[in-house]
């Protein structure tokens, strides 16, 4: 979430947008860039490793880092794998690895190895688009171009009334007119205040009354079908117009993918879950399954070691049934599963929010709520390989035991 102020050149006197930044600041008395730099090499190389992973993850990472390789000059030459092995548990290191090296050499070559101070040249870095450019800009040299725009400053801004832009570029540029300070309206604020704490509630400042403490979002209705939302465009059409924005730049950033929906499902044997609820840890695994499924029951069965592995980390692992609770409790007992299980009776809100078409199928969702991967039925090669790819985006240190038993496993999909 942003913290927002008025700079001295602002004329908005929206009585909504004034309370929202009174309120915002006694949340964020101290707002502040969470990734921890000392000049602007080191957080220009922090804001690139924090595409899909957390700042504190970050930070653990750039000590050595920065130790190691404490400049431009440094890393340009610096061996890929060792520069992978340092940043690995931020996830898609592969990506980000590459995009610091293209930077470093660039940073080097053409400006001295000093980290430029336009948007136009920082945009010829290896791995930068505008949101890091305007991290790099803001924080690094107190420069204000733009707001930074991410995920969440979007959906919030416009849910908050602050925006009706259509896209996170048009966010951006017209955030200021609002009144949104771009040197403090960062992606990267530290949480000193808890918002997930009844107290912290930002209320009835967008004329749609109090917010509860799990609102019902315009795109948790629409789901990830596609859906209109009031008053804005499409999912689809976001993410076309984002992919325009970032065309070009899929090899230098983290890939955009496609954003789970929220769900909140009740759990066998009482509570409930919902994806809000499962992503703070840093991601995970969802799997989808029918009791009747006789591939269902081949794969779920298998996948204990998993969920251990993904426990163990600190990430999440949650199986929901196409099944009524009953049913659900029994198929857990009779295989006598540890792991979470959910259950959805029909019409399966859930499932149709997911577009599930075969069963089972495997999401992994990384902490920032992307699927990162998607696996669906049953090909024994796409189980076996699935460990890379949980280790890339949930960023652990090693790639965990997907199927336990896989030698008893056919080859292909049944029938």
């Amino acid at each position: 979430m942003c913290a927002i102020s008025i700079p001295a050149t602002s004329e908005s006197t929206d009585p909504r947008v004034l309370a929202l930044i009174e309120r915002l600041k006694a949340a964020y008395p101290d707002a502040a860039c969470a990734l921890r730099h000392e000049d602007p090499f080191q957080l220009l190389v922090a804001t690139i490793l924090s595409a899909q992973c957390t700042d504190e993850r970050v930070n653990k990472v750039t000590p050595a880092l920065f130790k190691r390789y404490p400049d431009a000059r440094a890393m340009k030459d610096a061996p890929v794998e060792d520069l992978e092995d340092l940043i690995r548990t931020t996830g898609f290191y592969h990506n980000k690895a590459k995009s610091l090296l293209g930077a470093s050499r660039r940073l080097t070559e053409v400006h001295q190895g000093r980290v430029p101070a336009t948007m136009e040249e920082l945009l010829e870095l290896p791995g930068v688009a505008r949101k890091t450019a305007n991290v790099v800009l803001g924080t690094g040299y107190g420069i204000a171009v733009g707001v930074v725009v991410d995920t969440h400053v979007y959906r919030l801004s416009r849910r908050l009334g602050l925006t009706r832009a259509g896209t996170p570029g048009d966010v951006e540029q017209g955030g200021a007119s609002r009144g949104m300070d771009p040197l403090r309206a960062s992606s990267h604020p530290s949480r000193a205040a808890g918002l997930h704490r009844p107290e912290a509630q930002v209320l009835d400042l967008s004329g749609r009354g109090p917010l509860s403490q799990r609102p019902i979002l315009p795109e948790r209705e629409a789901s990830a079908l596609g859906a209109r939302v009031p008053g804005g465009a499409s999912q689809e059409e976001n993410q076309e117009e984002e992919g325009r924005e970032e065309e070009g730049r899929e090899e230098e950033e983290a890939p955009l993918r496609e954003r789970a929906p929220d769900f909140n499902l009740p759990l066998v044997g009482g509570g409930y879950r919902s994806l809000h609820d499962l992503l703070d840890p840093g991601g995970g695994i969802l799997v989808f399954f029918k009791e009747e499924c006789a591939t269902s029951e081949m794969v779920v069965s298998r996948l204990g070691s998993l969920a251990k592995a993904l426990e163990r980390e600190d990430r999440f692992f949650l199986a929901i049934a196409e099944d009524d609770e009953e049913t659900a409790r029994a198929f857990r007992d009779k295989h006598k599963l540890v792991f979470p299980l959910a259950w959805q009776s029909a019409p399966y809100h859930a499932s149709r929010a997911y577009r599930i078409t075969t069963v089972p199928t495997v999401f992994v969702v990384d902490g920032t709520g992307i699927i990162a991967e998607r696996v669906e039925g049953f090909i024994k090669s796409e189980y076996e390989a699935l460990g890379e790819a949980v280790e890339q985006a949930l960023a652990l240190g090693s790639a965990p035991p997907v199927l336990e038993r896989s030698e008893e496993m056919p080859a292909l999909r049944p029938g």
